[in-house]
């Protein structure tokens, strides 16, 4: 091969690289939000938007095989399982929940978020498999320990604990460390990673929880400055508001 042939293949690869990195910072640009809105944009219209974006990310991660792909496209079956739940559709929001779940898992080395999206997928699970209740739980805290023990200052990992505990029932040991998670997760920084494409979510839905649980354990007070600063910080969160009609 001449030196002509070298530096031309040199020059295609560069143009290739940077064709592939403006294609994902268009794609993932402020994908988070985006999935969201298209989530709540979806009970307007129907589901459509919300999965043309899931396949759309999905085609991306086989392409690339970039684990950002695949984080959001799961990141958007889970709210597609979400909707399909809220309109009782049991059948479309398992086939989400799996779809989210073989992609979670085909992510190689994984890090502490995706353990924790592969707990909450799982403990999805329990919506339509309740039979499976038991075992379900105690896989989705396997997976909850990992991305503990990969990140111990991953607010999304304490907001799962919380929340996973506060719907446990008291039966089965449920309630005991509702405060204790949730507390720990809106304590810590909404992400440690420089990446721009990191997840962010999660703390609107650590002070609603907080809200609900000290609510329910007739802690009127705490429920109160809870839900303050909640929407100090979320003014136009949908929870959070509806919750300040019952603190008040």
């Amino acid at each position: 091969m001449n030196q002509f042939s070298i530096t031309l293949l040199l020059f295609l690869l560069v143009c290739t690289t940077v064709a592939t990195a403006q294609d994902k910072t268009t794609l993932l640009s402020g994908i988070q939000a985006r999935i969201y809105d298209t989530f709540e944009a979806s009970f307007k219209e129907d589901e459509s938007k919300l999965k043309a974006l899931a396949q759309k990310l999905t085609t991306a991660w086989q392409a690339e095989q970039d684990r950002d792909y695949a984080y959001w496209a799961t990141y958007t079956y889970y709210y597609l399982c979400l909707y399909h739940g809220k309109r009782q559709n049991k059948e479309k929001a398992e086939a989400a929940n799996q779809q989210g779940v073989k992609l979670i898992k085909a992510i190689p080395q994984k890090t502490s978020e995706d353990y924790v999206m592969l707990a909450k997928l799982t403990g999805l699970e329990m919506m339509y498999d309740q039979g499976q209740a038991i075992a379900l739980s105690a896989r989705a805290e396997k997976y909850t320990q990992k991305a503990l023990k990969l990140n111990e200052q991953n607010l999304r990992t304490y907001l799962y604990m919380g929340q996973s505990d506060f719907y446990r029932p008291v039966e089965y040991g449920g309630g005991k460390v509702v405060e204790k998670n949730l507390l720990k997760a809106i304590s810590l920084k909404d992400t440690y990673s420089d990446s721009p494409y990191a997840p962010t979510w999660g703390r609107n839905e650590a002070y609603a929880t907080l809200v609900q649980y000290y609510l329910r354990e007739d802690q009127p007070e705490k429920a109160r400055v809870y839900c303050a600063k909640g929407l100090k910080l979320f003014p136009n969160d949908y929870m959070l508001n509806e919750l300040q009609k019952k603190v008040k």
